[in-house]
């Protein structure tokens, strides 16, 4: 019986759902705009993979003007987003990227008192080059996922060829439940893109229960704003003819270089407490507002923070006996020693260490999900212990947009400062960092909000001591990747036996760290250096209590052991780009997760496959392939208008020892030297051969994170260098 009911619902809900396609379908193919029937393409746009003939975005909250299908009750938010484009096909990429649309059809979510719908709807129409349509049958829908609160779909696009034409929408209504202050939606328009527009347009109604705030980036065309029936809000902007930014994806900033607008929608509110909640009046529109306020909102955090970790203090578990130590003898220790000591002990206790429960959140500890903005705050807590002054740094990383330019608190990181050593500073992004560094996405930043937060009992934020703080950034040598690669020809005569010695320092440091190092040998390492003597697994299998997990954790981690050579050859294969085999006496050398060692060290032995070339009785060894595969700017990218945000300034240095074998004299060692240098970096090779062994040292360096679009040429001079290089033979001549 119940089956039966639960079918006979299935099948309303799926003709419910139906005719409101069939509705919105009506409605948008009905819309009087001209620029979805232009078929001609202007000529420059001839190389483009894809051109966006039309782009609109259209949304409607609770309007005047509804579409027939927003229905819902009036204690229901309901938002209507429609994206259509029609977009010219040029090549087999754009055939394949638009061959197939998936989307989520229906998603229903549960409060405790509120129920949220979402539900999409898909229309798309084929225009052939001879001026016929042919619009994709709602029925070819499939389900990918169909339970009771989430429905996957996917549509097929058959018969897309070169030439075409696709036009297509998707429609998104959502009915949410009555909020106050938070966020109903976020946007963010992006004027831009890889490929040309010939017209991109905008159009919002909002009813006048809704404030809207937004702010326009770099230029960004602004929006022009009216009012409609019933004192909507309405918000229209038309951008045509947008050229292809082709560089947008290469070493670009986009919130601090590209034409962008960011929005948020809410709910209005006028009640009680809606200065301390910094909530928006019903029916105003805020445009470019001060991010002072955002500061304040977060200062408000940090007081409820204070409140509910008043009596906050770390339990240093099996370190417990090493930290009374340290706070005994803090008086005779130099304000650097006792900073690097408090560290290392925070580090391990809140991020490395650990008890019974999910082993295998041990095993992966370095995929951790923590809120780092919490652990430094706590950080400054755990200070204050040893009597160490301390202030919190509010920043934004540089893929985000500036301090003064940020649209909510939530955008803001925390990184610690002290003054007791020198102006020293303090992350928790990264498992593996040392004393004193933060992530590369935070250097340079300038002015910088500092933050006295004062004494556990200082609830008021206006109290607070505000200063401004420069960062400073790493140098070119400091981020540095050296290998060592001893190389000879294989018995077999195709691959070359290659041992392989690799140094990372600093920012290069971090994801490779993930991959080859293991929990179990860094987490012991740590407990030894705390004057623990038994390991994790040791200490748990001596506990009734643990002794189950004990066994757990010993089985994960030789799991994790037996898969760690795996790990060794997909680096490998990442860096070098070739076929890897034969892998052998792969290790770590030196963690470098300390500042008395930081260097990250590891090595191994193998077989380097696809290099080498028989041509009669002589080799010609693909040599310049040995360094490893480097950057290869697109031709699509040369042409460059935008400066050059990098990740960070780095070098590289790569000595290649081959080994002649007897019986062959190596020819060509003289042209393999080469040096190109100014002053964004250099690309240098020197290669000397003494009969024996030919040995080839590469330096390439970008000398600075960011430079000016006027240095691009010279950037591109190194870089086409290291390309050219990648190229060189060596030829093994039988004597």
């Amino acid at each position: 019986m119940a089956a039966a009911q639960k079918n006979k619902d299935e099948k309303k809900d799926a003709a419910i759902y139906k005719e409101e396609a069939e509705a919105i379908r009506k409605e948008v193919w009905g819309w009087d705009k001209p620029e979805f029937k232009v078929r001609n393409i202007p000529a420059e746009y001839a190389q483009a993979s894809k051109v966006i003939i039309a782009r609109h975005q259209e949304i409607n909250a609770d309007s005047k003007k509804k579409y027939k299908l927003m229905s819902g009750v009036s204690r229901e938010l309901i938002l209507l987003e429609i994206g259509r484009e029609a977009i010219k096909i040029n090549d087999k990429s754009a055939v394949s990227e638009y061959s197939e649309i998936s989307f989520t059809q229906i998603e229903k979510r549960y409060g405790f008192y509120s129920k949220n719908t979402t539900k999409v709807y898909v229309g798309v129409r084929i225009i052939k080059p001879d001026g016929s349509m042919k619009e994709i049958n709602y029925d070819d829908i499939v389900l990918t996922r169909n339970d009771a609160t989430q429905k996957e779909a996917k549509l097929a696009i058959p018969d897309l060829l070169v030439g075409d034409i696709i036009d297509y929408f998707i429609a998104k209504q959502q009915n949410m439940a009555q909020t106050t202050t938070s966020n109903v939606a976020t946007y963010t328009f992006t004027l831009f893109d890889d490929v040309p527009i010939m017209n991109y347009s905008i159009h919002f109604e909002m009813g006048k229960k809704y404030a809207i705030e937004y702010r326009c980036y770099n230029g960004a065309q602004d929006f022009k704003t009216s009012r409609g029936e019933d004192d909507d809000n309405i918000l229209d902007l038309v951008k045509k003819n947008i050229p292809a930014y082709s560089e947008s994806g290469l070493w670009t900033a986009p919130y601090r270089q590209l034409p962008i607008i960011r929005m948020n929608i809410m709910v209005g509110y006028k009640g009680l407490m809606a200065g301390r909640l910094n909530a928006r009046n019903p029916g105003e529109i805020y445009k470019n507002q001060s991010a002072d306020e955002f500061v304040q909102d977060k200062k408000n955090t940090i007081v409820n923070w204070k409140k509910s970790n008043y009596q906050y203090k770390l339990d240093m578990g099996i370190i417990d006996d090493y930290y009374k130590n340290v706070m005994k003898n803090k008086k005779n220790m130099t304000p650097d020693s006792l900073l690097k000591e408090m560290y290392y002990m925070y580090r391990f206790r809140t991020l490395l260490d650990v008890g019974g429960g999910d082993f295998e959140s041990v095993i992966n500890r370095h995929n951790l999900s923590y809120n780092e903005n919490g652990v430094a705050f706590n950080f400054g807590y755990f200070l204050n212990e040893a009597d160490i002054d301390n202030r919190l740094v509010f920043l934004t990383a540089v893929a985000q947009p500036k301090m003064n330019e940020i649209m909510n608190s939530e955008e803001i990181s925390y990184l610690l400062t002290t003054q007791s050593a020198g102006a020293k500073l303090f992350s928790f992004d990264n498992l593996y960092a040392p004393v004193y560094t933060f992530p590369y996405y935070f250097e340079n930043a300038n002015q910088t909000v500092t933050l006295d937060i004062k004494g556990r009992k200082e609830f008021n934020p206006k109290d607070f001591d505000e200063g401004r703080m420069d960062l400073p950034g790493t140098t070119a040598d400091k981020n540095a990747r050296i290998e060592k690669v001893a190389i000879s020809l294989a018995p077999d005569g195709t691959n070359l036996l290659t041992n392989r010695t690799t140094t990372l320092q600093g920012h290069y440091k971090q994801d490779v760290q993930k991959e080859l190092i293991l929990f179990e040998d860094y987490h012991s390492a740590e407990r030894k250096l705390f004057g623990v003597k038994q390991t994790l697994s040791d200490q748990m299998n001596g506990d009734k209590k643990t002794k189950k997990f004990g066994e757990e954790l010993k089985t994960a981690f030789d799991l994790a052991r037996s898969k760690n050579k795996d790990a060794f050859i997909a680096e490998a294969k990442e860096w070098f780009e070739q076929e890897i085999t034969e892998l052998t006496d792969q290790k770590v050398v030196n963690m470098g997760v300390r500042h008395s060692n930081p260097d990250f060290v590891y090595s191994s032995k193998f077989k380097l496959g696809g290099l080498v070339k028989k041509a009669g009785n002589n080799y010609i060894i693909d040599i310049g392939k040995t360094q490893g595969s480097p950057l290869q700017i697109k031709p699509t990218q040369r042409k460059r208008t935008l400066d050059i945000y990098m990740p960070f300034a780095r070098s590289l240095k790569i000595e290649i020892t081959f080994q002649i074998p007897e019986g062959y004299t190596a020819e060509g060692v003289a042209a393999l030297n080469k040096k190109v240098e100014n002053e964004t970096g250099y690309f240098i090779v020197e290669a000397v051969s003494d009969g024996k062994t030919v040995t080839i040292k590469v330096k390439k360096s970008y000398n600075h994170a960011f430079e000016p679009v006027g240095n691009w040429e010279k950037l591109l001079a190194f870089v086409d260098a290291a390309n050219e290089w990648y190229n060189t033979k060596l030829l093994l001549k039988k004597k």
